[in-house]
């Protein structure tokens, strides 16, 4: 009984977590007519830099596909540019507009991580977070293993019909 207490309490909190953040992201990017790839896109190019693609793909989580047409459809928009660094490696970088675009979007994030984190010591969240990384690496290695156990399976398929 304890055992299911607990990953109901686990999944029910991150699955909460995961819908308010979600819906505060759509509502702090309605107002620009953006959606969700394309303020952090924004948002890591403002806070981190000119970065390549693969780099900005690493900062934000985002899948590659939707993170590609957001680029491109930021590019037309005219927020970023692309800038040659290195043998043909295009690298990210906001305009003024992005900038600009940008800083609301930054400045509405320290709001909400600020009223978030209310309550909440910084030593509190130090260890929450190293928690939630120690968690996250295990489910990784435990999808891991499932993964090679379907390469294995698929394997054996295909030499069950030889």
């Amino acid at each position: 009984m304890i055992m299911e207490n607990r990953i109901q309490n686990f999944t029910l909190l991150i699955a909460s977590i995961s819908r308010s953040i979600r819906r505060i992201k759509r509502e702090e990017t309605a107002g620009h007519g953006l959606s969700t790839p394309h303020a952090t896109t924004l948002y890591y190019l403002h806070t981190v830099g000119p970065m390549l693609p693969g780099e900005l793909s690493v900062f934000s989580g985002e899948d590659k596909a939707n993170l590609s047409r957001a680029l491109r459809q930021l590019e037309e928009g005219g927020y970023l540019t692309k800038a040659v660094r290195g043998r043909r490696r295009s690298e990210l970088c906001l305009t003024e507009l992005g900038h600009s675009v940008a800083a609301e979007i930054a400045s509405r994030v320290d709001v909400v991580l600020s009223e978030a984190s209310s309550g909440v010591s910084a030593a509190e969240r130090d260890n929450l977070y190293r928690t939630l990384s120690e968690i996250d690496a295990n489910l990784r290695r435990i999808t891991a293993a499932y993964d090679e156990a379907e390469k294995t399976d698929a394997g054996c398929q295909a030499t069950d019909g030889d």
